[in-house]
């Protein structure tokens, strides 16, 4: 019930949206603001949105779809097309906005949160290039490279016409989690190479014809990485805590030494207190206080 719900929901959002988006693509209104969307079927075939057709006297709408692969056109109904997987994407002068479903582009054509975001986010990352180091980074661990490049590999974009990457690829992949200005460097195009060689030697990378794959060693490569940097960080947090620890009951220790001492009668706890903040730096912390 709630299923067929979901789905006439979809239907009347594509029948909506599908005029303006077809329009889009064919850039006849900006080519600065355009859309391009793509669709994936079940057989891992990849489609490019070309048209839609509506005649008066037809009820249903029709959707033509190019086949990447072949250049051929194939006509579904909007049934068909809720159950592929969709991808639009938005194209900007400056940037471009990816919806992984027609219900996050409603969502965000209305409210423009994701677009907001997206500008926060972009903003985030041209300011911090600013300011952080670009060899201490996210863009310079090649394990993180690799987690991000096999999170791609598993979500199967329609937009994607091969599971392997190219540099581009990388690079804009990177770019779009990161908007790190040094990004677009050349110099660290240079350092990528030099990482995803790495990534060749230790067999978790493969290269062929200008494109990257991922192998299957890299799923227990990124799982021990992960698995050392918990193990890493539960270490320095206990670590932590122990040195705390000690901090805590050395000054109870001295605070029962003198206790014990001020009632053997050798210290004077008033006297040892006035003593103590005639100390500047301790009448001031105090004052602070």
């Amino acid at each position: 019930m709630f299923a067929d719900i979901i789905k006439k929901t979809k239907i009347k959002a594509w029948s909506k949206y599908l005029p303006e988006l077809t329009n889009e693509n064919k850039k006849t209104v900006d080519p600065y603001d355009y859309y391009s969307v793509f669709f994936r079927d079940i057989n891992d075939n990849r489609y490019r949105l070309d048209g839609v057709i509506k005649n008066a006297e037809d009820v249903e709408c029709y959707v033509l779809l190019l086949d990447r692969k072949t250049n051929k056109t194939l006509k579904v109904n909007l049934i068909t097309l809720t159950e592929m997987k969709s991808e639009i994407i938005h194209y900007r002068k400056n940037s471009a906005s990816t919806y992984t479903s027609i219900s996050q582009f409603c969502l965000d054509y209305h409210t423009k949160v994701l677009y907001i975001k997206l500008l926060l986010s972009e903003s985030k990352g041209s300011l911090l290039s600013l300011f952080i180091s670009d060899t201490t980074n996210f863009s310079h661990d090649r394990y993180a490279i690799l987690k991000l490049l096999l999170e791609e590999h598993i979500r199967l974009k329609p937009s994607r016409d091969s599971r392997g990457f190219t540099e581009d690829d990388i690079l804009s992949v990177i770019y779009g989690r990161l908007w790190h200005k040094n990004i677009l460097k050349e110099e660290y195009r240079v350092k990528l190479r030099l990482l995803l060689e790495s990534l060749i030697i230790t067999n978790d990378l493969c290269l062929s014809e200008g494109f990257y794959y991922i192998q299957s060693k890299s799923v227990n490569t990124v799982v021990g990485y992960e698995t050392a940097s918990s193990l890493q960080e539960r270490q320095l947090k206990i670590q932590k805590n122990l040195y705390r620890f000690i901090i805590v009951l050395t000054a109870l220790l001295v605070i029962v030494v003198l206790v014990l001492l001020a009632l053997a009668g050798i210290v004077n706890l008033q006297v040892l207190w006035t003593k103590i903040l005639e100390v500047k730096p301790i009448r001031f912390l105090l004052k602070f206080i």
